[in-house]
C-alpha cells in the first residue's frame, strides 16, 4: 500500500525542498502519517530525546514506519480494560506469547541467583585476601635477605680493603669463606679492574675471569667499579641477589677513575619458596573459613531487603500484563525500590490518559492531511508559475524535474530534459566547476555560483544558479535543488559598462591635462595619474592627506582661497594662472578651470581641469625675447646702414686726403687720426650688423678640433697667467661650415668676459661634444632649432657668475654690468648674432659665486675640411680707360667713386638713381665695362636695376654696394657670374679690387670689407 507521502509528492520529480514554518510543519506531518499507517497512533506521540540528531530521528522514524504494517487498527484502542491491554502487549512483541519464558524452569530464580553472587563473590574477595597477604610475606623474607646482604658486604669492605692494600692473599680467601659460611651466600668474590678474580670462597674459580663464572653479574660490576659506589641488584633469574660493594686504596680514591676492585657476595634466595608455601596453606584455610560465614550473612540480608520486594513487583506487572489497571505495589522501605514501585503506580494511572491522547493525536493527524493534501497543491502551481528556473537534479546529476521557465530559458520543452545529465549543457570547460559544486551538496553545503548553460540553438548564455542539497529518508544524499536565473543580457551589460569605464580610466589617467576633484575644504578626492607625476607624489599619499593648497606656493594659495569664495557664487572659475610645487620643492606654472558639482549625499565638490603650461610660458618668454631681440637688432641694423654711408664717406675722403699730401705735412697727423677714429666707428658699426646679422659671412669649412687647438693657444698669450685654459676634446667632432672670423671672434669676446669675470685668476676651460637633435626644440634649445646633427662647443669659467637677472639682459645690445668706459655693452650681442648668423643657437646656465657656462650649437656638415692659409694682398691695378657706371642716392659716396675711379685711370658715368643708371646704359651698353650700383635706391632700387641689365645682357659686370648682409638684403637670388657685392662701409683700396677682379684684372679674390 502506497505511503501518505508518496501520494502527495507531485506528478513530476520528487518533492521540492520546501523551507519556512507551512514547508516543516508539511514535512512532519507527512512522516507522522507515514508511521501510523492507516490511522494508527503509536510511538510518534512518546516525546523526542533531546540531543539527537535530525538524521537520526529521520532515520528512526523511517524504521517505525516500515512496521507500521503489523500495527492494528486504531478500534482495538477503543476498547476497555483487558482488550486493550492485551493488543498493546502484542503490537510491543507480536511474535511472543503471553507468559514470559523467564517464569518456568529456563532460569534460575532471583534467590538462587543473590545466593550464587553472594558466595562467589565472596570467595573471590577471599582469595584476593590470600594472595595479598602471599605477597606481603614475600616481601618481608626478602627484604631481610636484601638487609642481611648489605650489612655482610659493609662489615666485609674495610677488612678486605686492609688486606688487599697489603696483598695478602691468604687472609682474603679466609675472609670470604667465613662469609660464604652463611649457607644463603653462593657465592663470594673480589675482582680487580680488568674482571678477573682475584680471591674467592673457592680456589678454583681465583684468576678466572668474570665472564666464565658469574656472567649474568658483569654489567654490574662494570658499573660498581666505574661508579665507586654500593650497588645492591637481583639477577633477572631473580634466583640471586647480588651486593656488590667497590674496594679502593687511598691513592686510588683521589686519582683513579674506577676502583681498584669489587667485592661481590650472590645470595641464594630459592630457601624462601618453602617457608612461604607453608604460610599459604594456612592463610588460605583462615580466609576460607570467614568468607563462608559473611557470604551466608550478605545472603539473608538481599533475600530479606531486595528479593520480596522485586517479586512482588513481577507480581503486580503480570496483572497490569493480563489487563487489570487496578493492580498496585506496596512501597518498600528501600529507597531505590520504593522510587520503582512509586513510579509503577503511577505507570498505571497515566496509561487511561496516554490512551485519550493518542485518540486526539489522530483527529489533529487528519486535518493535517487534508492542509498537506491543499499546501502541495499551492506548492505546485506556485512552481509552474515562478519567472526563474527551477530544477531537481538526483545524486548522479541526471535531471528529475524541471519547471517551465526552466526548460523555455534553454529553448527545451520539459519532457526533453527529463532523465538528462545536467552535465550535457554546460561547456567543457566549465564542467570541472558543476562537479566541484556537486561535491559540496554532497557535503551538506548551499552555495551561489555563475556558470554558462548551452541552449538546443547551441548558444552559451549565463545562468546565476543557487543550490541546496536534497535527503532520501535514509539521511542519504539524494541530490539538489537549484533556482537559475539567466543573468546573459545582465554580464553583457556589465562587460559594456567595464569597457566604458577601462576607456574613461584611460582617458581620465593618460589625458595630458591634469583632473581632480576637491572636498568643501580643498582636500583631494580624486586625481588623474597625470597630475600625480607632475607633482612626484603617490595617489596613497595625495587622497584624503593633502589639500590643493598644500602643493601650491604662497602668492598661488591666496589666489586659489580668493577664488574658492567666487567659485560657490558663480560655480565656475575660468583660466586660473597658478604656480604649483612638487614634492622636491620646484615650481610649475598651470592654468586652472574649476566647476561646483554635488555627489550622491547633495554635498558639494570642486572638479577642477589642471593645464601645465610651464613650456608654453618658456616659449613666450623666449618669444618675447627674441622679438625684442629682433627689434633691437632691427633698429642697430638701420642705424648702422647710415653709418655706413656716412663711415664710406669720411674713410674714403680722409684716405684721398691722405694721399695728397707729403709725409712732412703737419696735416698728415691730424686726418691719420680722423682716419683711426673712422675705422673705429667702421668696426662698431660692424658689430651692430653682427647683431642684427646683416653682416655677409664668409664661411669655409673647419676642423673643429684643429680650430679649437688654434684657438687655445691665441687665448694663452691674450689671457693673464692667473687664467689657466683646458681644453677638453675628448672624441673626433667632425667639420664645420663657418666663418673663422667669426668663430674667433665668438671665442675671444666670450673669453674677455671671463677674465673680467675672474679677476683674481680661474679655469677658462673651452670643450665641445657631438650631440644629435631628434625634434624640433629640445631644450633647453629654443622651439626653432631644427632636428640634427650639432657640435656642442662649451666656453665655462669659475668666475663670480651671474644672477637670473643679469642672464636675461646679457645678449641685449650696449647692456653690461662693467663701470663706464670698461665695456661697449656689445661683446655678448656680437656673440649671439654670430652664432645666429651661423644657423646655430647659444644658451647660459649660470649661478653667483658658482661661474658661468655658454653653450654654442653649431650644425655639424658632412665635408671634409680646407687647409687653411694665410692669404695675401692683392696688388692694385690701375684702368685703362674703361667706362665704369657708377649709382648711388648718396652724392657724397657718388663723388668719392668717381675720383677714386678717376684717379685709378678709369672713366666714370653718375647716376643719381636707378631709373637714370638704367637709361644711361642703354645710352653707353657698348661702351660701358663695370656697373657699381647701389642695392637699396628709392624708386627703382639697384637690385632691380641689376635685373634688367641682366635680362638684356647677360654677360654684364655688374657691382652691388649695400650696407646690409646680401641675405637680407635681397642679393642672395643674384649671385651669378659677373656679380659681385660689396659691404658698406669699404675702403678706396677695396673697391678697387673688387672692380679689378670684376673686370679680371686680378686671378685673386678682392679682400673682404
Amino acid at each position: 500500500m502506497p505511503t501518505v507521502a508518496s501520494r502527495l509528492l507531485p506528478r513530476r520529480g520528487v518533492w521540492p525542498n520546501a523551507s519556512g514554518g507551512d514547508g516543516a510543519l508539511l514535512r512532519r506531518t507527512l512522516t507522522r502519517l507515514d508511521r501510523r499507517g492507516e490511522g494508527d497512533g503509536g510511538r510518534d506521540s512518546i516525546p523526542r530525546p533531546r540531543g539527537e540528531s535530525p538524521r537520526a530521528r529521520h532515520a528512526g522514524r523511517t524504521r517505525r514506519a516500515r512496521a507500521a504494517h503489523r500495527t492494528p487498527p486504531p478500534s482495538e484502542y477503543h476498547s476497555r480494560g483487558r482488550g486493550s491491554l492485551s493488543a498493546l502487549r502484542r503490537r510491543a512483541d507480536p511474535g511472543t506469547p503471553m507468559k514470559s519464558k523467564f517464569h518456568g524452569r529456563l532460569a534460575p530464580s532471583l534467590s538462587a541467583s543473590l545466593a550464587a553472587a553472594t558466595f562467589v563473590g565472596t570467595f573471590l574477595l577471599s582469595g584476593l585476601l590470600v594472595v595479598l597477604d602471599y605477597h606481603r610475606q614475600k616481601a618481608a623474607a626478602r627484604e631481610e635477605v636484601y638487609t642481611d646482604a648489605a650489612n655482610l658486604a659493609g662489615n666485609l669492605r674495610y677488612p678486605v680493603q686492609m688486606l688487599l692494600v697489603r696483598q695478602d692473599h691468604g687472609m682474603l680467601r679466609s675472609v670470604l669463606e667465613s662469609a660464604a659460611g652463611d649457607r644463603r651466600v653462593k657465592q663470594a668474590l673480589l675482582i680487580d679492574r680488568r674482571q678477573r678474580i682475584l680471591a674467592a670462597h673457592r680456589s678454583d674459580v681465583v684468576g678466572r675471569e668474570v665472564q666464565a663464572v658469574l656472567p649474568e653479574a658483569l654489567p654490574l660490576i662494570q658499573r660498581a667499579l666505574k661508579e665507586k659506589r654500593p650497588l645492591y641488584q637481583p639477577l633477572a633469574s631473580d634466583s640471586l641477589y647480588l651486593a656488590l660493594m667497590p674496594i679502593s686504596t687511598t691513592a686510588e680514591q683521589y686519582f683513579q677513575t674506577e676502583a681498584a676492585a669489587v667485592l661481590l657476595l650472590a645470595f641464594d634466595t630459592t630457601f624462601l619458596d618453602a617457608r612461604l608455601k607453608t604460610q599459604l596453606s594456612l592463610s588460605l584455610l583462615t580466609h576460607a573459613l570467614n568468607g563462608t560465614i559473611f557470604a551466608l550473612l550478605i545472603f539473608l540480608i538481599l533475600e530479606q531487603v531486595v528479593a520480596t520486594p522485586i517479586r512482588r513487583l513481577a507480581k503486580a506487572l503480570r496483572q497490569v500484563q493480563g489487563g487489570d489497571l487496578r493492580a498496585r505495589v506496596r512501597i518498600p522501605r528501600v529507597i531505590e525500590l520504593g522510587e520503582v514501585a512509586h513510579a509503577f503506580n503511577e505507570l498505571v494511572l497515566r496509561l487511561r490518559a496516554y490512551y485519550e491522547e493518542l485518540q486526539r493525536q489522530h483527529r489533529e493527524l487528519e486535518a493535517l492531511h487534508h492542509t498537506a493534501e491543499r499546501m502541495k497543491e499551492q506548492y505546485r502551481q506556485l512552481v509552474e508559475l515562478a519567472q526563474e528556473g527551477i530544477l531537481i537534479a538526483d545524486a548522479n546529476e541526471l535531471i528529475r524535474y524541471v519547471n517551465p521557465a526552466f526548460a523555455r530559458s534553454l529553448g527545451y520543452a520539459e519532457e526533453e530534459l527529463i532523465g538528462r545529465s545536467i552535465l550535457t549543457l554546460i561547456p567543457e570547460e566549465d564542467r570541472p566547476r558543476v562537479t566541484a559544486e556537486t561535491e559540496k551538496r554532497r557535503r551538506g553545503e548551499s552555495s551561489r555560483y555563475e556558470v554558462r548553460m548551452r541552449t538546443k540553438e547551441g548558444e552559451l548564455r549565463d545562468f546565476l544558479i543557487a543550490a541546496a542539497p536534497l535527503w532520501d529518508e535514509t539521511g542519504t544524499f539524494a541530490g539538489a535543488l537549484a533556482v537559475t536565473v539567466d543573468i546573459t543580457e545582465l554580464r553583457r551589460k556589465e562587460e559594456a559598462l567595464r569597457r566604458s569605464e577601462e576607456r574613461y580610466s584611460d582617458l581620465y589617467n593618460n589625458a595630458p591635462d591634469g583632473y581632480h576633484t576637491l572636498a568643501p575644504d580643498g582636500t583631494f578626492l580624486e586625481i588623474n595619474e597625470t597630475e600625480l607625476r607632475w607633482l612626484g607624489y603617490r595617489r596613497e599619499e595625495v587622497i584624503g592627506r593633502l589639500t590643493f593648497g598644500d602643493v601650491l606656493d604662497e602668492r598661488s594659495r591666496r589666489i586659489f582661497e580668493h577664488a574658492l569664495a567666487s567659485l560657490k557664487e558663480e560655480g565656475t572659475v575660468r583660466e586660473l594662472e597658478l604656480e604649483m610645487v612638487r614634492r622636491d620643492g620646484t615650481h610649475f606654472a598651470v592654468r586652472v578651470n574649476m566647476t561646483v558639482e554635488g555627489d550622491e549625499q547633495g554635498a558639494l565638490r570642486y572638479r577642477a581641469t589642471v593645464r601645465d603650461v610651464t613650456e608654453q610660458k618658456s616659449l613666450e618668454k623666449q618669444l618675447m625675447h627674441a622679438q625684442k631681440l629682433e627689434s633691437i637688432g632691427a633698429l642697430a641694423g638701420g642705424i648702422a646702414h647710415d653709418f655706413n654711408n656716412l663711415l664710406t664717406g669720411m674713410l674714403g675722403f680722409t684716405e684721398l686726403a691722405l694721399r695728397e699730401l707729403g709725409p712732412q705735412d703737419p696735416r698728415r697727423e691730424l686726418l691719420q687720426n680722423v682716419l683711426t677714429l673712422g675705422q673705429r666707428g667702421a668696426r662698431l658699426v660692424r658689430q651692430l650688423l653682427t647683431f642684427s646679422r646683416r653682416i655677409e659671412v664668409h664661411r669655409t669649412t673647419l676642423d673643429v678640433r684643429e680650430f679649437l687647438k688654434e684657438m687655445v693657444g691665441l687665448l694663452q698669450r691674450v689671457l693673464p697667467e692667473t687664467i689657466a685654459v683646458r681644453l677638453d676634446v675628448s672624441e673626433p667632432i667632425g667639420s664645420l661650415e663657418a666663418d673663422p672670423v667669426g668663430l674667433q671672434q665668438v671665442l675671444m669676446n666670450l673669453a674677455v668676459n671671463a677674465r673680467d669675470a675672474m679677476p683674481d685668476g680661474g679655469t677658462l676651460t673651452i670643450s665641445c661634444a657631438p650631440v644629435t637633435l631628434a625634434k624640433p626644440g629640445v631644450p633647453p634649445l629654443p622651439p626653432d632649432a631644427p632636428p640634427g646633427a650639432y657640435v656642442r662647443l662649451s666656453v665655462a669659467d669659475t668666475g663670480i657668475g651671474m644672477t637670473p637677472e643679469v642672464q636675461a639682459r646679457i645678449f641685449e645690445p650696449f647692456f653690461t654690468t662693467k663701470e663706464v668706459g670698461k665695456g661697449s655693452g656689445l661683446g655678448l650681442s656680437v656673440v649671439y648674432g654670430i652664432v645666429r648668423a651661423h644657423g646655430g643657437f647659444i644658451t647660459v646656465e649660470s649661478a653667483p659665486g658658482l661661474g658661468s657656462r655658454f653653450d654654442l650649437y653649431l650644425p655639424l656638415t658632412e665635408r671634409a675640411a680646407i687647409p687653411r692659409g694665410g692669404g695675401s694682398t692683392t696688388p692694385l691695378i690701375r684702368g685703362a680707360d674703361e667706362l665704369i657706371l657708377l649709382a648711388d642716392d648718396e652724392p657724397v659716396l657718388l663723388d668719392l667713386e668717381e675720383k677714386v675711379l678717376r684717379a685709378h685711370g678709369y672713366r666714370v658715368l653718375k647716376a643719381r638713381d636707378g631709373q637714370e643708371a638704367l637709361r644711361l646704359y642703354e645710352d653707353h651698353q657698348r661702351e660701358i665695362a663695370a656697373i657699381v650700383l647701389d642695392a637699396l635706391m628709392p624708386g627703382v632700387t639697384g637690385i632691380e636695376a641689376a635685373r634688367r641689365i641682366r635680362e638684356r645682357d647677360a654677360r654684364a659686370r655688374i657691382l652691388l654696394v649695400t650696407g646690409y648682409n646680401p641675405e637680407e638684403s635681397g642679393l642672395g637670388g643674384i649671385r651669378v657670374e659677373n656679380v659681385h657685392i660689396l659691404q658698406k662701409p669699404y675702403t678706396p683700396r677695396q673697391l678697387l679690387e673688387t672692380i679689378g677682379h670684376l673686370l679680371g684684372k686680378s686671378q685673386q679674390a678682392p679682400l673682404p670689407a
